[in-house]
């Protein structure tokens, strides 16, 4: 599994490609956890050691994943499957978050492309007044400043403040 980099998703020109594999990866690993579940449901035997053995050799974990499901095993011996529940919802709300995370990216680069197709500078008008200031790059610190100055606050990867403050 892909390990989460907290800073840096936006500045990979690869980032919704990244995201997308981690999302397969994910998804795979969840099914994967079902089916060994599955398996171990249906598995020949009394106990979960005559269970995991069964399911060792019939290939559907390896020798390796067997040893890693009997330590989980010995450790909370309360357990009735190799995968508790909380492993896919935990799985799954990653997939959630990193599926959030490619919309905000794509919706970021399409309202960047905006920009640059006006001249590098997009001024939207909102409801009562206010509007979103997106520029293609990042604006010259004279020009952030009057931003600042003139009441607009950055969010989302833009500047929204009142229509008739904007400098």
């Amino acid at each position: 599994v892909l390990m989460l980099r907290r800073n840096g998703w936006h500045n990979d020109a690869d980032a919704v490609e990244q995201l997308k594999a981690r999302v397969q990866q994910l998804e795979a690993a969840a099914e994967h956890h079902n089916a060994v579940n599955r398996a171990f449901r249906k598995a020949p035997g009394a106990d979960n050691a005559a269970k995991l053995v069964a399911l060792v050799r019939s290939g559907v974990v390896t020798e390796a994943e067997g040893v890693h499901i009997a330590q989980g095993f010995a450790v909370c011996h309360w357990q009735t499957q190799p995968f508790p529940a909380y492993v896919n919802a935990n799985l799954r709300n990653r997939i959630g978050t990193d599926r959030e995370r490619i919309r905000s990216i794509e919706a970021q680069a399409a309202t960047t492309a905006k920009a640059e197709a006006n001249g590098g500078v997009l001024v939207e008008q909102h409801t009562e007044g206010w509007c979103s200031v997106t520029f293609a790059e990042k604006p010259d610190y004279s020009v952030i400043s009057a931003l600042k100055a003139a009441g607009f606050r950055w969010s989302r990867g833009s500047w929204y403040g009142k229509a008739d403050a904007l400098p």
